[in-house]
């Protein structure tokens, strides 16, 4: 490679050749330079100027009836960020817009690498010179009775160094202000992880989801994000409030938002994911402080997928993982643990999954005197929680969930709980809920569970017939679909057990297979998904 640079410029220069370039450590280059800009942040060293290869650009209505309709070939936008601008610049655009707020709306994004329109120019481009980036479908929330209108807004952007446009709308009217990010970084540069509205693909992990546009549910105005954290800090970290401890934590959250938990849309979750990554010490402080930010974390960050940098979420997360249960002796703290775990278990790696696998088999198939990793004696609940985790791990080999399905086979005839059930059906599940099809239970293994739910009364019918529904659902895979016949037997003893939705979507379940709606997903998952998540199955 030296010789052939070199003769490249001899011609010029019959006595050039290039410099050879050495590194202690090519694996530490990426970190040094990330150090290195550290440095140049604070005003030192030298900064090398690029600026953006591409300018960036918003779709607009002009909110007027034309005469003629705009060629499909053209598009109405205005320049966000001219091309050449340096990350990390701040820019407002000098000209009035208008915003639907309390309403769907869609923000579409393009890129160019050709044209050099400056920031605030409206634009008519012809659609070859745009990129587009995956649009984001969003509601912008204003007031708590507001209805549906058009707000007279400020635009503003800023171009981040990690990747990322970030759209800011300001009111003209209050002091709202919203905050859409749009991820720029990705295959082609143009593409962003989604998390797609009702009807569309899904996001999530690799093969769980198409990349298609990008739902953000409800966007909150950055005032109420402040205001998460001012809650957050407040109650967990010292001198805080008198009034916002762990145990008013979640009533703070809830009125600082107008909204019940189970309505929180992702990207306020995720936001309170973050703040609670970043005051994780302060779980030192007291058992009660400890269970709150497990249970908080953990709600907050479920499924573990679904939303643009949960994988990097997850990774800080696992980070709790090596240090353990800072309040082992404190059963809430235990319960809480693997509540986390099981909640964001489809977002762990295979292998991060196998380490929680390593640890629950011992204490849960280890015989009557099953004791947690520091020796105590599981209670009911601590024990129905780690059964639930385990059964969530859905990445792990075959071979290493079969003792779990075996056990819960074993306690069929001696009552097994709606929770036994559930984990049984999350573990022979034809079809998995997050993980790869081709750790799915093996077929006859899966029939010989499914005979014996057959050979005993229910006590939890139910319970017992949406775990047959999971064991003997059909798919059209014939590596994962059960005997026809058994399939049959399953259908009656469910059309027998009882009437009403649960037992005839079971039924529908084992015949016809199909997708499972918003309720059933919520069920297969063992609690509600956040709104806004829709997961696709492959």
């Amino acid at each position: 490679m030296r010789d052939q640079v070199a003769a490249w410029f001899q011609p010029a220069d019959s006595a050039y050749q290039p410099i050879l370039l050495t590194s202690p450590s090519l694996q530490h280059a990426v970190a040094r330079g990330a150090a290195y800009y550290g440095h140049v942040r604070q005003g030192r060293g030298v900064r090398i100027h690029g600026g953006s290869a591409r300018g960036y650009y918003v779709a607009v209505d002009s909110g007027t009836t034309a005469a003629a309709p705009a060629p499909a070939t053209t598009l109405d936008a205005v320049c966000l960020v001219r091309r050449g601008t340096e990350e990390g610049t701040t820019v407002e655009l000098d000209r009035p817009f208008e915003a639907h707020v309390n309403r769907p709306v869609a923000f579409s994004l393009y890129s160019s690498s050709v044209r050099s329109d400056m920031n605030g120019d409206r634009v008519t481009a012809e659609r070859a010179e745009l990129v587009p980036l995956p649009p984001i479908r969003t509601l912008l929330r204003f007031g708590k009775k507001t209805g549906e209108r058009r707000l007279p807004v400020r635009i503003g952007a800023r171009l981040t160094e990690v990747g990322t446009l970030d759209l800011y709308c300001f009111s003209r009217e209050t002091e709202h202000r919203w905050r859409l990010e749009f991820q720029l970084r990705g295959a082609g540069g143009a593409t962003a992880e989604p998390s797609p509205p009702e009807g569309e693909a899904a996001s999530g992990a690799s093969g769980r989801a198409s990349p298609t546009p990008i739902d953000r549910g409800v966007t909150i105005e950055e005032a109420l994000v402040e205001d998460l954290e001012r809650v957050v800090r407040g109650a967990l970290e010292p001198g805080g409030p008198a009034d916002l401890t762990p145990a008013t934590i979640m009533r703070a959250l809830r009125s600082a938002l107008d909204l019940e938990k189970e309505a929180w849309p992702l990207p306020v979750l995720r936001k309170l994911a973050e703040l609670l990554i970043a005051v994780r010490e302060t779980r030192r402080r007291s058992a009660a402080h400890e269970a709150r930010w497990l249970n908080l974390a953990g709600f907050a960050l479920r499924p573990g997928f679904g939303y643009p940098m949960d994988d990097w979420r997850v990774r800080e997360l696992w980070k709790l993982w090596h240090a353990g249960i800072l309040h082992p002796g404190d059963e809430p703290c235990r319960i809480e643990w693997w509540i986390l775990w099981r909640r964001v278990a489809g977002g762990l790696s295979a292998g991060q999954q196998e380490q929680l696998h390593a640890q629950l088999a011992p204490a849960l198939v280890a015989g009557p005197a099953k004791r947690s990793k520091e020796g105590k004696r599981l209670g009911k609940q601590e024990q129905a929680e780690m059964w639930r985790t385990a059964a969530s791990l859905e990445a792990i080999d075959r071979t290493q969930k079969q003792p779990y399905g075996e056990e819960l086979c074993t306690r069929l005839g001696k009552h097994a709980t709606a929770a036994d059930l559930w984990a049984l059906g999350r573990v022979g599940a034809r079809q998995p809920f997050h993980g790869p099809a081709n750790q799915v239970m093996a077929r006859r293994v899966v029939e010989g569970w499914v005979r014996r739910l057959l050979a005993v009364e229910w006590e939890h019918t139910a319970a017992a017939a949406q775990a047959l529904a999971n064991l003997a659902r059909r798919t059209g895979d014939r590596e994962r679909d059960l005997d026809q016949a058994l399939r049959d037997e399953v259908v009656e003893r469910i059309a027998a057990a009882g009437t009403g939705h649960v037992f005839e979507r079971a039924r529908e379940l084992v015949i016809e297979g199909g997708e499972l709606g918003g309720e059933e997903a919520s069920a297969a998952f063992g609690e509600a998904l956040p709104e806004g998540l829709v997961l696709v199955e492959q």
